[in-house]
């Protein structure tokens, strides 16, 4: 399943997995979007203050694609 970070599973073998139910599974893929929106401010201002000019510029246009992603949703 496409997701705005990338693809989750649309199964997977839970055999042995006791009451695991559709809340949980529900609970496991979940993408709260203030959460990534946050996430990917840290993760730039981490990239900006620790990286600086050595980030290539392929990163920064995947994180955009990303921060997209989620103003869409």
């Amino acid at each position: 399943i496409e997701t705005p970070i990338g693809y989750c599973p649309k199964k997977l073998n839970l055999i042995g997995l006791k009451n695991f139910n559709d809340d949980d599974w529900k609970a496991l893929f979940e993408l709260p979007v203030e959460f990534w929106k946050s996430e990917m401010a840290n993760f730039k201002k981490y990239l900006e203050e620790q990286v600086g000019e050595d980030v290539p510029a392929a990163i920064w246009q995947e994180i955009e694609k990303v921060e997209r992603r989620f103003v869409t949703k």
